[in-house]
């Protein structure tokens, strides 16, 4: 039974297209100081927005009280705002399915004994705590959940407002992009390459095709010769 499950998909109903798709490794640029990648992936999709603000890691899967203020919550004694508590779940129960509708509910609850001014001051939301010495399992499961999709995780906004999980290393003014193919979005930096970059990848794209050209060639030149004798082996039977 499948009811209550709804996959996602970031780039819709719009899969991988092969002929796309292509991997190219650099030599020409490579050596034992360099940096460069050894190899490029070229793939198509968009940009959806940029990131904008970057908060506090969720150390050890703790929520930080100044998530709050970057959720939109600025009063615990009312419901947290809808696109708060579904991000902390990405907006998933646990194995999959949709989230219940109680997980509202066990939100507030978790952050009903919070100072109005914690916000202001820092500390987390012990999760592990509430989750061992906590009476209530609602709250509980709701924590478990919190916990596999924030762990050492940060939220973010973006310039249109919208609201995210994303790594440690992610820092304002990375694109977020959905390439097609992929299942969730995915954050990028754009790269300015130098004429020299440029053109010593152009190089290294022309040697890759040269190199197919002539396994084709001797590939064509090989069947020909195989051709060739067995027409004569015929001729000479007859």
């Amino acid at each position: 039974e499948d009811s209550g499950r709804t996959n996602y998909t970031a780039a819709g109903y719009r899969g991988l297209n092969l002929k796309d798709l292509n991997f190219v490794k650099w030599d020409t640029l490579r050596n034992a100081n360099s940096s460069y990648p050894d190899f490029s992936m070229f793939v198509k999709g968009f940009i959806v927005d940029i990131v904008a603000t970057v908060d506090h890691i969720a150390s050890n899967g703790n929520i930080p009280y100044r998530w709050l203020q970057t959720g939109g919550w600025a009063d615990t004694n009312e419901y947290p705002p809808e696109e708060f508590w579904r991000t902390l779940v990405a907006d998933r129960a646990h194995g999959g399915s949709n989230p219940p509708t109680y997980f509202e509910r066990a939100c507030k609850e978790s952050f009903r004994f919070k100072a109005k001014t914690a916000s202001k001051r820092g500390g987390n939301l012990d999760c592990k705590k509430l989750i061992n010495e906590g009476r209530c399992t609602i709250v509980a499961e709701f924590l478990r959940r919190v916990q596999e999709v924030i762990w050492n995780r940060k939220l973010m906004r973006t310039k249109s407002g919208c609201l995210g999980l994303v790594r440690d290393d992610v820092s304002p003014g990375l694109n977020v992009c959905v390439l097609y193919g992929c299942s969730v979005p995915v954050i990028l930096e754009k790269v300015i390459k130098s004429q020299q970059e440029l053109s010593a990848e152009i190089h290294d794209r022309y040697e890759m095709w040269h190199g197919q050209f002539l396994r084709i060639v001797c590939y064509c030149q090989a069947r020909y010769k195989i051709r060739k004798i067995m027409k004569a082996r015929r001729n000479t039977e007859k």
